[in-house]
């Protein structure tokens, strides 16, 4: 596996996609894209951090305007690597 797909394929990156797709979602769906609560919890304050996701009720999240466009970005560019990279 490439850098570039490593890097694409990250819990944030992750994360990012679901909501893309989901628009708001539940922490605990979050949980199937990291290895374990801990890494949960940190690429979730990341997205926060850098205002690419929005808490807004206990326990439930949605995606930033910023965090969409950064996504549909994202998501040319793995269908890109998905075409042309073995993953």
């Amino acid at each position: 596996m490439s850098v570039l797909t490593k890097l694409l394929y990250h819990p944030e990156i992750n994360i990012l996609l679901h909501l893309y797709y989901k628009r708001i979602s539940k922490y605990s769906d979050f949980h199937r894209y990291t290895s374990g609560r801990g890494a949960t919890y940190r690429a979730v304050e990341n997205l926060l951090e850098m205002k690419l996701i929005e808490k807004i009720d206990y326990g439930v999240y949605q995606i930033t305007k910023l965090g969409y466009e950064i996504t549909k970005h994202i998501v040319e560019i793995r269908k890109l690597i998905d075409k042309h990279i073995k993953v």
